[in-house]
């Protein structure tokens, strides 16, 4: 199941985020860390969004997941199956890890 990440406005949005990370993680480590303002996941369990008091704050939130992203893929391994085809499992934007 592959992720997927973007912002709309002040809003993240991330599909399939529990491949990568539980509840509390996103909590913890995204949302109040930047001052995050809400944190929902929609019924079925596939979206979480995560909404914060500027679209910069929101765009700084997906580097950070995209960071996570990488570091996952390279401590995990080729074999772990989280990197498909070569490519990052985050796809949703332009934006990358190595953005300022």
């Amino acid at each position: 199941t592959s992720i997927s990440a973007e912002v709309k406005g002040r809003k993240l949005s991330i599909v399939n985020w529990s491949t990568l990370w539980s509840q509390p993680q996103l909590k913890h480590k995204l949302l109040d860390p930047l001052q995050g303002l809400s944190l929902r996941v929609s019924p079925d369990g596939v979206v979480a969004d995560l909404e914060f008091a500027a679209e910069e704050t929101a765009q700084r939130a997906l580097r950070i997941c995209r960071m996570a992203e990488v570091q996952a893929v390279q401590s995990a391994g080729p074999a772990s199956g989280l990197l498909y085809a070569g490519q990052s499992i985050l796809q949703a934007s332009s934006t990358t890890a190595t953005d300022p």
